[in-house]
């Protein structure tokens, strides 16, 4: 699945909310999930026969309802993106019923994979062949493209959506732009996951004639792959791994970037290093709003208390409370 296949808008309120993504894109905002799931919305307002340019509350009840295997946090979130809209229209001078923010309550703590099981997963990674004609460059992507979120802590959106000119393989430098809070920032690669990036550019330029816009181009080198079809195919392959089959936790792509976080962390502990020094830069890099947020996971990893008591001296810097 490739980003960019856009749902043609049906109903009464299509003008607004494409007007409400060329607003949020002109603030530098990439809106691509709220696109994918406005669009979902304007086809629930299709099926339930909406006449007119409003939203009322039965509507929003509708599509507050949860999805079959959703979770609060996934639930509030698409929430959230329906009550932008009703902001945005109530601001056109339109009457409608905003709903109030539908609190997850609580943050999931996520599964963390412990070194061993990072193994275990690109190996199978690695292992994975396509078995279709046109896939033959998705197989070099996946094994690029989780690398990059593990051992660079990129977000899966981050990734998915890197643009080629982004990428200066002379410097080992990643530009992400437009992420999490309309932050950009650089993010220094290690000299051969430089080189895999550099292999997989030449591969990618090689079987598709021209040099793609995207790092990681779908089939053909129409968009990039999307965010879910890397939530897809990393549950593909952690199901192959032992882990898999000794847990029912069902970990994504975005453990990835918390594994990273445990592990340069607990490097540091091991080493001797001043995490406190370390951990502005470990923030910024993360594109974070600070050490507090970086933290916050590692907090409660049960697998780092050991080591932090080892080193309890640093205990109070390096693991802050966190309301």
């Amino acid at each position: 699945m490739t980003a960019g296949r856009k749902r043609a808008l049906k109903s009464p309120l299509a003008p607004y909310i494409e007007r409400l993504i060329a607003a949020k894109r002109a603030c530098g905002y990439s809106y691509e999930g709220e696109e994918y799931e406005l669009g979902r919305f304007d086809e629930l307002c299709c099926e339930r026969g909406l006449e007119q340019a409003t939203v009322d509350r039965e509507l929003v009840m509708a599509w507050a309802e949860a999805c079959p295997a959703e979770g609060r946090n996934r639930r509030a979130q698409r929430v959230s993106y329906v009550r932008q809209l009703c902001l945005y229209m109530v601001g056109q001078g339109v009457e409608c019923y905003v709903p109030h923010g539908f609190s997850a309550r609580r943050k999931n703590v996520p599964y963390i994979p412990s070194a061993e099981e990072v193994a275990d997963f690109f190996a199978v990674a690695d292992a994975w062949e396509p078995g279709v004609p046109g896939f033959g460059l998705m197989q070099d992507g996946y094994r690029v493209a989780f690398r990059l979120m593990y051992c660079c802590g990129l977000r899966t959106g981050e990734c998915a959506g890197m643009r080629a000119e982004d990428v200066d393989l002379g410097r080992g430098v990643l530009t992400v732009r437009h992420s999490k809070g309309d932050k950009d920032r650089l993010v220094y690669m290690a000299d051969d996951l430089s080189s895999a990036c550099a292999a997989y550019i030449r591969e990618a330029e090689s079987e598709l004639g021209f040099a793609p816009e995207w790092l990681f181009p779908g089939k053909y080198g129409r968009g990039h792959v999307s965010k879910t079809t890397y939530d897809l195919k990393f549950r593909q392959f952690w199901e192959k791994t032992p882990a898999a089959r000794s847990s029912n936790r069902r970990p994504t792509p975005h453990c990835l970037r918390h594994a990273f976080v445990v592990e340069r962390v607990n490097g540091w502990i091991r080493g001797g290093v001043d995490v406190s020094a370390m951990a502005p830069y470990l923030s910024k890099y993360l594109g974070h709003s600070g050490p507090e947020e970086t933290f916050y996971y590692y907090h409660q990893v049960a697998e780092a208390m050991p080591i932090v008591r080892e080193r309890d001296r640093v205990c109070g810097r390096v693991v802050p409370e966190v309301g």
